[in-house]
């Protein structure tokens, strides 16, 4: 009788052992894709923050390439858009490493520290565009690939 109740205890004691240990690992991997998806929107934040910035030189520069001026109506849709970007960079370089990796972050920072070099020197509407086109599309394409990386896709 005994033996009887000692293996029941046992084989209790083994199941609630065993289901306290796949309650743990469970709520581990739920954290652990629920910070996943907060980085993917942030980065999905941060790419389509720089392509806003992308676009407005983009807009600009064939306009004045092919001898075409931008309605003011869609030159403040550009503006507001391309600030909103800005906005939203700088607002992750705050953040900081919260969400995503230092590598990350820093390039974010150099990114910032490039505009604002090219504001103060750019001494013509096309240098700047020019200027602010190159490196918010090298900031596009490193963003993005840092993404892959953290995010541990491809």
């Amino acid at each position: 009788m005994i033996e009887a109740l000692a293996s029941f205890a046992s084989t209790v004691l083994v199941g609630l052992l065993s289901a306290w240990v796949g309650v743990l690992f469970s709520l581990k991997r739920y954290r652990s894709e629920k910070w996943w998806e907060k980085k993917v929107e942030a980065y999905e934040r941060i790419i389509n923050a720089l392509h806003a910035t992308k676009n407005f030189n983009d807009k600009h520069f064939d306009a004045g390439v092919e001898g075409e001026k931008i309605s003011d109506v869609d030159d403040q849709k550009l503006m507001s858009e391309a600030e909103k970007g800005h906005n939203e960079i700088l607002r992750t370089i705050d953040i900081g490493s919260f969400l995503l990796p230092e590598s990350s972050v820093n390039r974010l920072k150099q990114f910032a520290a490039d505009v604002n070099k090219i504001n103060s020197e750019a001494e013509s509407w096309d240098e700047y565009l020019d200027r602010d086109w190159k490196v918010t599309k090298e900031c596009l394409e490193d963003l993005k690939i840092l993404a892959k990386r953290d995010l541990k896709i491809d």
